[in-house]
């Protein structure tokens, strides 16, 4: 969504990439993470972006393949967010992160 690059997102992304403790380089092409999952104990949870335009073409496929390590897998995918999902959908992220891990809600 051009609308949700506003200012603020563009220094926050620039400020990240400028403080980043690594250069994740090749990581995303890889099978690194792949390679991980199977000595991972915790439990597997995640959030993406319908529209996001790098894995949103791929969700389903995504949510197979984490499945495929945990069954009961807590996946949850966001309408009308793009790649800067936790940013363009901030209220509907912050409610899925508190009842993956059963925080109690603040009521406003």
């Amino acid at each position: 969504n051009p609308h949700a690059a506003d200012d603020l997102a563009v220094l926050l992304q620039m400020e990240n990439l400028r403080r980043a403790r690594f250069r994740s380089g090749r990581i995303p092409t890889s099978d690194v993470l792949l390679r991980a999952l199977p000595a991972v104990r915790a439990r597997l949870a995640g959030i993406w972006a319908a529209r996001d335009a790098y894995v949103g073409p791929y969700i389903e496929e995504r949510r197979r393949l984490l499945a495929s390590f945990q069954a009961d897998l807590d996946f949850r995918v966001i309408d009308g967010a793009g790649h800067w999902v936790i940013y363009e959908a901030a209220e509907e992220v912050n409610a899925a992160l508190l009842d993956m891990v059963g925080a109690p809600r603040q009521l406003d």
